[in-house]
């Protein structure tokens, strides 16, 4: 018994020496080979992060910019403001005073002010006074803008004009200021709106880009002229230009080295250029480097000392389980090697194993949200069913989705999203089930509702504008939500329809507030009889497979839809109708010929269509996939293995729960013979022609739709998406966002 503990007592000794030798002497070496990397590594993820809140403060700006049009939009086609309802009087001054602060509030952080001007008399008219021409250009002195200069500049304005950054003396202070002013677009009236911005209101949104850092930044227009400019030096050498410069160039400023990062608007085409001190910027990396030398010769003493005394310490139950192996007798020489290995791999199959249990839970239910959305779920056990697994699941059968939106959210971190989403389900008592989902496009907050029938509709509007009210606590921003009527479970598409169309019913009642579809008095399709039972209809006809019938029936629709004064909600709803009756057949077709499903659109895709021609095509396009469909189904023409092999991967790419052992059972073979066939017949692994499916529809729904890159994931089969964004660019070269806006703008 001696002899064999000095026997494992020279093998411990033997292999802890070995690991010294091999893991922290290299370790030195190595240590400046990684130093290297690791600063080029550290460098491009500051640069990265830098020219990321570059992009926000671009972000930020552009909405601004969106903002102050769409007022001058609004202001323009508000009858209140026509020249002919106008009189150059006190009265008609605090009328005009009056409309104006509707559209600009008094604690607005970016516009300071905004101007109105009839295109006659001899007034200029704010929200809070009206001034004489004169008056008020001897109250605000401009460096190069007068009276008269402002009379000439208003009969020959044709366009939008932004005035640069310029220096106004107030009648109590001295400011700096960038003046927009907007002509209406109608040239017999001459009216404008002049709205007054100050300089330090764009600084406030670059602030947070560039935080402590020495910089030069310049704000320029889409003709490259400047309207803001900001620098943290007192003074500037002369001849500095950003000419010919590209993101992540160096520019010499005052004789130091400065790191170039400029972001373009895709919308506006505006500039934002930030040349910070390249010293500042990479500080960090300095620090680190001397922290890696001295911490990797610490490392190196204090590891060998602990591999040591720990190896000494922990060795005896180690032999206790090399005892337990059945290792042969013969193999001692490498037995603390395998020891080592069995105890490792024990710990990262448990450790992998609690990750992605940890993981799945989560994924599986905005998973499982999503397609609910999208309709998959025709009944309420077969949800449960599949929801029973992730503690997601509804005791009635009894619906109502609320949808809160707030165009700031998109700047909210997401974990606070997750704890208010937690908060939002605490409020509802024990006999509802409220499951909510967050960030729907960046911007919304969507939740589903279970109750019993005889569940007060009162308790609910209390209960939803509690949320209302929690979520504007929250998030310092108040949403507007809009809530759709009840229905059963193979009704919550339509019911996500009419929570959308409520939320953006807010531009029409106003923000901030909540909107029950069943307010808004929309026309009933019911009552149209084109329209009428028109799902049952199709599904009739369907399932008697009368495709010439169904061609009629589509294109008289088409032709109704393009005659008539329908809005584009209603059409909407329409598409809707069609695709669900083409839903609920499916379970009548076979296996083999499903692939045509794969172009039927969701409830996703059909919100984010933006106009009537669109979703035409939609009703186009499925009425052509069904005749086909048809036709094939009729010919009975019988597919050969491998061409059935690509009708069900067609058919089940999009399930984030495929895999090739299911696939191997549904035809019959073990999964290594068909892998083998399958790249014998078409020259790609099943894997990789599930990829290509995967990304080719990712791709279509990129370009031509407005979801979200986080549905677009779930709608291609992806769990992850982290995993998706990594294989689309694998496949792509490039990011999903990237492919988005080249398929867009693909001139920028």
């Amino acid at each position: 018994m001696k002899t064999g503990q000095r026997s494992r007592s020279k093998l411990f000794y033997r292999y802890l020496f070995s690991y010294i030798l091999v893991f922290f002497l290299p370790l030195v070496v190595a240590g400046s080979f990684m130093a290297r990397y690791f600063q080029t590594t550290y460098q491009s993820e500051i640069i990265g992060n830098t020219n990321e809140m570059l992009e926000q403060t671009a972000v930020s700006v552009d909405t601004q910019l969106k903002r102050i049009k769409s007022i001058s939009e609004n202001i323009f086609s508000n009858p209140q403001f026509y020249p002919f309802n106008l009189e150059d009087d006190t009265p008609t001054g605090i009328a005009v005073q009056k409309e104006l602060q509707k559209y600009l509030s008094a604690d607005d952080s970016f516009i300071e002010d905004v101007l109105f001007y009839s295109g006659k008399g001899n007034y200029l008219h704010s929200p809070s006074t009206s001034y004489r021409i004169d008056n008020y250009f001897y109250t605000h002195h401009y460096e190069n803008w007068d009276a008269e200069t402002f009379r000439e500049d208003i009969r020959s304005l044709r366009s939008v004009v932004i005035r640069p950054e310029e220096q106004v003396c107030f009648f109590e202070r001295t400011d700096t200021v960038v003046t927009f002013i907007y002509p209406d677009n109608n040239p017999y009236m001459n009216r404008c709106l002049i709205f007054s911005v100050r300089a330090s209101s764009f600084y406030q949104m670059l602030q947070g880009s560039v935080q402590d850092l020495n910089v030069v930044a310049s704000f320029q227009n889409a003709d490259g002229e400047q309207i803001v400019g900001f620098s943290s030096y007192d003074q500037i050498e002369d001849g500095l230009s950003f000419e010919g410069l590209e993101t992540g160039d160096r520019i010499r400023i005052n004789g130091k080295s400065h790191l170039y990062l400029c972001e373009e608007s895709a919308s506006t085409h505006w500039k934002y250029i930030v040349a910070a001190d390249s010293a500042n910027v990479l500080a960090p990396i300095r620090r680190v480097q001397a922290l890696m030398v001295i911490g990797g010769a610490l490392l190196t003493l204090l590891g060998s000392l602990l591999a040591f005394f720990y190896s000494r310490r922990n060795y005896a139950p180690v032999r206790q389980l090399r005892d337990t192996l059945p290792l042969p007798e013969e193999e001692t020489g490498d037995e603390f090697d395998m020891i080592q290995l069995a105890v490792k791999s024990i710990k990262s199959s448990n450790n992998a194993l609690s990750a992605e249990l940890e993981r799945a839970a989560p994924a599986r239910r905005d998973y499982l949200f999503y397609n609910l959305v999208k309709g998959a779920f025709p009944t309420l056990e077969k949800f449960n069913e599949e929801g029973d697994q992730c503690g997601f699941t509804f005791a009635d059968n009894r619906f109502r989705i609320a949808i809160f939106y707030n165009k700031d959210w998109n700047t909210i971190p997401l974990e606070n999203v997750r704890k208010a989403s937690s908060s939002l389900t605490g409020l509802f008592p024990a006999e509802v089930r409220a499951y909510c989902r967050g960030y729907i496009d960046g911007t919304s907050l969507m939740m589903i509702l279970s109750f019993p029938e005889d569940f007060p509709e009162e308790t609910q509007r209390s209960l939803l504008e509690q949320c209302r009210t929690l979520l504007e606590r929250e998030f310092g921003y108040p949403p507007s939500a809009g809530v759709s009527e009840t229905g059963a479970m193979d009704q919550i598409p339509k019911l996500y329809l009419q929570a959308q169309t409520a939320v953006d019913y807010r531009l029409v009642q106003g923000l901030g507030g909540t909107i029950w579809y069943q307010s808004i008095a929309l026309k009933d399709l019911q009552g149209d009889p084109v329209f009428q039972n028109l799902d049952r209809k199709l599904e009739q006809l369907l399932l008697n497979g009368e495709s010439e019938q169904i061609e009629n029936l589509l294109f008289n629709i088409v032709r109704y839809i393009k005659s008539s004064n329908m809005t584009i909600i209603l059409v909407k709803f329409v598409c809707f109708d069609i695709i669900h009756a083409v839903m609920r057949v499916t379970e009548e077709i076979g296996a083999e010929d499903r692939d045509f499903l794969s172009e039927i659109p969701n409830v996703f895709a059909i919100s984010a269509y933006e106009t009537i021609d669109e979703l035409v095509a939609v009703v186009e396009k499925l009425g052509r996939s069904i005749r086909n469909h048809l036709q094939k189904r009729t010919a009975h023409q019988p597919q050969e293995l491998s061409d059935q092999m690509v009708s069900y991967l067609k058919s089940n790419y999009s399930s984030v729960d495929f895999s090739l052992q299911t696939m191997a059972e549904v035809f019959d073979m073990s999964p290594p013979n068909l892998s083998t066939y399958f790249k014998k017949k078409t020259g790609q692994t099943i894997l990789n022609y599930l990829t290509a499916l995967r990304i080719e529809k990712a791709k279509e729904l990129l370009s031509g739709s407005n979801m979200s890159l986080h549905d677009i994931a779930l709608e291609v089969g992806y769990y992850s998406f982290t995993s998706f964004m990594r294989r689309f660019k694998q496949y792509a070269g490039i990011t999903p966002g990237e492919y988005r806006k080249n398929s867009r703008y693909p001139n920028l």
